[in-house]
């Protein structure tokens, strides 16, 4: 969400002939501002994939985040996956060519980044990147890793002109299984950022890093042996108690697991069911110490200071042809200018758009209209 203008910015990777990034500025109903638009050509390195967003208020621009793929070198060597970005003015307009954030990792192919995550840091005014770097296959190939087969997340601190500046990889590398996409979210008031990952089958870390991108604190979630793969880690701060919403899904069962940390990290609510009947995809602070989530089921959830749901509605109008794709993150954004907040959902493949407003004070949500679009992250 741009509050400068009181608009959103959707971004979606093109799927049919070229494999472009687009984009389309809509307004606070959700309705379109102007045709969309390919703000990443496909140029002449294939599968753009994976983008994200954010909006910077000391630069008025925004940031796209993706996924660049180049499988000519496959299988005999050349680097297949690696973390770019670009800039755009307010209303959209390319700032600057595209910019490798992600280092080379030589020649190894199997030795990959991919599945970014961006914020903007108000600290430094610049951006923390997160993203997966990939040990597809052998040992001691790809720095970092003892073991094949396996993921860990990178943070990585950048300019708000797009230079890259400190990287650290998260202290939990040789996950499995994965890659998800790790969720990134800057604390409101403290200037700290929380960084969320999968890091085993019943397990995952939260992470505080400043923006030295310094570890202040590592917080290990552990749920039961028997809940099955951890995935789609989503995070969101509020800005009126400063603490954390973690929540994931739990494999075994169509829940969504949630936990409340405060701001420094410590447990406010242990791990509990959140909600069930569907997993959450992604999160956003309601601004009075409440969170709303979009699940896979096409439902916003209002989920309260504890972290459990309070209200579910179907969004009736809102129909992506089966259910929400379960990729984590960015489909959600949520606009706290007005007398109550607004929200815009995001569905994709097939895909449409919602803008909602979450009456607080009701916990009641109301689905206006759509709109035919194929996004994937919004901001």
């Amino acid at each position: 969400h741009n509050p400068e203008r009181n608009e959103f910015l959707a971004v979606w990777r093109s799927r049919f002939g070229t494999e472009d990034i687009s984009a389309v500025r809509l307004d606070r109903d959700g309705q379109p501002i102007g045709a969309p638009f390919v703000a990443v050509p496909e140029d002449s390195e294939p599968h753009n994939n994976r983008p994200a967003v954010a909006y910077n208020p000391n630069t008025d621009q925004y940031v796209i985040a993706y996924q660049r793929a180049d499988l000519e070198g496959y299988p005999t060597g050349g680097q297949t996956s690696l973390i770019f970005a670009r800039l755009l003015s307010d209303t959209g307009t390319p700032v600057g060519p595209e910019v490798q954030i992600s280092p080379d990792y030589g020649t190894y192919w199997f030795c990959q980044a991919n599945n970014p995550n961006v914020a903007y840091d108000a600290t430094t005014g610049g951006y923390m990147f997160a993203y997966t770097k990939h040990n597809f296959f052998g040992e001691g190939e790809c720095s970092g890793f003892t073991e094949a087969h396996s993921y860990g997340a990178v943070v990585h601190a950048v300019s708000g002109t797009l230079v890259p500046g400190t990287a650290v990889m998260a202290p939990h590398p040789n996950r499995r299984p994965g890659p998800d996409t790790p969720a990134i979210e800057p604390h409101p008031s403290n200037g700290t950022f929380m960084v969320f990952e999968s890091t085993g089958l019943n397990e995952g870390h939260a992470y505080l890093y400043d923006s030295n991108v310094t570890l202040l604190r590592d917080v290990h979630i552990q749920q039961p042996d028997s809940a099955g793969t951890f995935s789609l880690q989503s995070v969101a701060a509020d800005p009126l108690t400063g603490n954390w919403l973690l929540a994931w899904r739990q494999h075994r069962a169509v829940e969504t697991v949630t936990t409340v940390l405060d701001a420094d990290g410590d447990v406010v609510h242990p791990i509990q069911v959140g909600a069930t009947g569907a997993h959450t995809i992604d999160i956003a602070a309601v601004g009075d110490g409440t969170w709303v989530g979009l699940d896979t089921a096409e439902r916003l959830v209002h989920f309260g200071p504890d972290g459990t749901a309070i209200a579910i509605e179907e969004l009736t109008e809102f129909r992506t042809g089966g259910g929400l794709s379960q990729t984590p993150g960015g489909s959600l954004a949520i606009d706290l200018s007005g007398d109550v907040p607004r929200v815009v959902a995001l569905g994709k493949d097939p895909a449409s758009l919602l803008g909602v407003e979450l009456q607080v004070a009701t916990a009641d949500v109301y689905p206006p209209g759509n709109l035919p679009v194929v996004p994937a992250r919004l901001l």
